[in-house]
Order: structure tokens, then sequence, then C-alpha cells
């Protein structure tokens, strides 16, 4: 899968879903959705073969992608300061 951030912000996905084509994230084996996270406040992207994660600008982070996508584990660590 692929992903652009745009100059407003947004990102743009496209590809294999399950490799985050479809900007969401494998939680207990179920694909959850995490667009509505990406729709704006995006500075930069960081990629594995299976995964992303979207730095915003208010320091948080956005996980998606395969299954190493399930950052609940440290979740509370992203959202801000980043």
């Amino acid at each position: 899968a692929f992903a652009a951030v745009k100059t407003d912000g947004s990102v743009v996905t496209w590809g294999y879903r399950y490799d985050g084509g479809m900007q969401e994230a494998e939680i207990d084996g179920n694909q959850v959705s995490v667009a509505h996270l990406l729709t704006s406040g995006v500075a930069t992207i960081a990629s594995t073969q299976t995964a992303f994660a979207a730095v915003k600008t208010d320091g948080s982070v956005v996980t998606w992608g395969g299954s190493p996508s399930d950052s609940r584990s440290v979740a509370h660590l992203l959202t801000s300061g980043v």
C-alpha cells in the first residue's frame, strides 16, 4: 500500500487493504477505520512493509495497516509530544 500527505494535512492511501490501503488498523483480528483521524493535521508519515504511522502537528501519532499497526499497548505514549 501507499500513503501521501497532502498540503492540507490530510492523507490519501491506496493499495492492498490489509497493508494500509484503506486507512484501517488491525485490532484483535478486525479492521477498524482510522480515516477520521487522517483528514487534517498530519505532518509526516513513516511506514514499514505492512503498516503506517502518521505524526500529527499536535504531537500525536495515528497507526494503521497490518498486524503490527495495533498500537493500543503504547497508545498513552502517542497522544502528545511525539
